[in-house]
């Protein structure tokens, strides 16, 4: 299951977080889902839809950048490139626990 904290308002319909950010309904917000095969799947089989669906007063710009395969250091050799770059207001991460199969002294 899939579980998204925010309350929608339902007199201006927006977006009130936890923190008490607000983001005003019909703004374009930009969501990347960054990490290994497991977020790749996920991404294409629930995520956009289910995001979507409880967001549908927003314009959402949303980025798979779930690629099968990476390990950590695949993972921070991408970062900039398909994170940092395009400047997202959103970033969902995830990945399997099999991505740590490199030495830490060698990601440094």
């Amino acid at each position: 299951a899939i579980s998204l904290t925010a309350n929608i308002s339902t007199e201006n319909r927006n977006v009130v977080y936890p923190m008490g950010s607000v983001i005003p309904a019909q703004s374009r917000v930009k969501i990347i889902f960054f990490g290994d095969s497991l977020m790749d799947v996920a991404f294409r089989f629930a995520l956009r839809e289910k995001i979507q669906s409880q967001f549908p007063y927003y314009l959402l710009d949303i980025i798979n950048a779930g690629a099968g395969g990476n390990k950590i250091a695949n993972l921070l050799a991408r970062v900039h490139k398909d994170v940092v770059s395009k400047n997202p207001d959103i970033v969902l991460m995830y990945w399997d626990s099999d991505v740590s199969d490199q030495p830490v002294e060698d990601l440094e």
